[in-house]
Protein backbone atom coordinates (compact mmCIF):
# COMPACT_ATOMS: atom_id res chain seq x y z
CA UNK A 1 0.00 0.00 0.00
CA UNK A 2 2.92 2.36 0.66
CA UNK A 3 3.99 2.07 -2.98
CA UNK A 4 0.44 2.82 -4.16
CA UNK A 5 0.30 5.95 -2.00
CA UNK A 6 3.75 7.06 -3.15
CA UNK A 7 2.80 6.69 -6.82
CA UNK A 8 -0.50 8.50 -6.26
CA UNK A 9 1.34 11.45 -4.71
CA UNK A 10 3.70 11.48 -7.70
CA UNK A 11 0.73 11.76 -10.10
CA UNK A 12 1.41 8.35 -11.63
CA UNK A 13 -1.70 6.54 -10.35
CA UNK A 14 -5.34 7.49 -10.33
CA UNK A 15 -8.64 6.32 -8.92
CA UNK A 16 -11.33 5.66 -11.51
CA UNK A 17 -15.03 6.26 -10.97
CA UNK A 18 -15.64 2.50 -10.90
CA UNK A 19 -13.36 1.71 -7.98
CA UNK A 20 -10.28 0.68 -9.95
CA UNK A 21 -6.70 1.84 -9.64
CA UNK A 22 -5.37 3.25 -12.93
CA UNK A 23 -1.88 3.93 -14.27
CA UNK A 24 -2.30 7.51 -15.48
CA UNK A 25 1.20 8.76 -16.28
CA UNK A 26 3.73 6.02 -16.88
CA UNK A 27 6.09 8.52 -18.53
CA UNK A 28 7.16 9.62 -15.04
CA UNK A 29 8.61 6.15 -14.40
CA UNK A 30 11.77 4.42 -15.55
CA UNK A 31 11.02 1.26 -17.55
CA UNK A 32 11.86 -1.18 -14.74
CA UNK A 33 9.72 0.71 -12.24
CA UNK A 34 6.94 1.03 -14.80
CA UNK A 35 6.65 -2.76 -15.02
CA UNK A 36 6.60 -2.99 -11.23
CA UNK A 37 3.84 -0.37 -10.97
CA UNK A 38 1.81 -2.02 -13.75
CA UNK A 39 1.96 -5.30 -11.80
CA UNK A 40 1.01 -3.46 -8.61
CA UNK A 41 -2.06 -2.00 -10.33
CA UNK A 42 -3.10 -5.43 -11.66
CA UNK A 43 -2.73 -7.02 -8.22
CA UNK A 44 -4.59 -4.20 -6.45
CA UNK A 45 -7.45 -4.34 -8.95
CA UNK A 46 -7.70 -8.13 -8.58
CA UNK A 47 -7.96 -7.66 -4.81
CA UNK A 48 -10.60 -4.96 -5.24
CA UNK A 49 -12.63 -7.18 -7.59
CA UNK A 50 -12.60 -9.92 -4.96
CA UNK A 51 -13.62 -7.40 -2.29
CA UNK A 52 -16.57 -6.21 -4.34
CA UNK A 53 -17.71 -9.79 -4.96
CA UNK A 54 -17.41 -10.54 -1.25
CA UNK A 55 -19.53 -7.49 -0.38
CA UNK A 56 -22.20 -8.72 -2.83
CA UNK A 57 -22.12 -12.19 -1.32
CA UNK A 58 -22.00 -11.15 2.34
CA UNK A 59 -24.97 -8.85 1.85
CA UNK A 60 -26.86 -11.31 -0.36
CA UNK A 61 -27.10 -8.72 -3.11
CA UNK A 62 -27.73 -9.51 -6.78
CA UNK A 63 -24.90 -9.05 -9.29
CA UNK A 64 -26.84 -6.11 -10.71
CA UNK A 65 -25.78 -4.13 -7.60
CA UNK A 66 -22.06 -4.46 -8.45
CA UNK A 67 -21.93 -1.02 -10.09
CA UNK A 68 -23.37 0.57 -6.94
CA UNK A 69 -20.71 -1.11 -4.80
CA UNK A 70 -17.91 -0.07 -7.16
CA UNK A 71 -19.16 3.53 -7.14
CA UNK A 72 -19.38 3.58 -3.36
CA UNK A 73 -15.85 2.24 -2.94
CA UNK A 74 -14.62 4.63 -5.63
CA UNK A 75 -15.84 7.60 -3.60
CA UNK A 76 -14.07 6.27 -0.50
CA UNK A 77 -10.81 5.56 -2.32
CA UNK A 78 -10.86 9.00 -3.91
CA UNK A 79 -11.62 10.76 -0.63
CA UNK A 80 -8.76 8.95 1.12
CA UNK A 81 -6.24 9.50 -1.70
CA UNK A 82 -3.40 11.96 -1.16
CA UNK A 83 -2.89 15.22 -3.00
CA UNK A 84 -1.53 14.60 -6.52
CA UNK A 85 -3.73 11.57 -7.19
CA UNK A 86 -5.61 11.52 -10.48
CA UNK A 87 -9.38 11.23 -9.87
CA UNK A 88 -12.08 10.39 -12.39
CA UNK A 89 -15.39 12.16 -11.86
CA UNK A 90 -18.76 10.49 -12.34
CA UNK A 91 -18.92 11.94 -15.88
CA UNK A 92 -15.47 10.55 -16.82
CA UNK A 93 -13.39 13.72 -16.50
CA UNK A 94 -9.92 13.27 -14.95
CA UNK A 95 -8.25 15.84 -12.69
CA UNK A 96 -5.53 15.79 -10.08
CA UNK A 97 -6.48 16.11 -6.46
CA UNK A 98 -5.19 19.40 -5.07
Amino acid sequence: MDEVIEQKKAGVLGESNDGKLVLKDASKLKKLLQTKVENLVKAENADRTELYKEVLSANKLPATKLKNIETSFSRSFQAESPSGTWLESADGVWSQKP
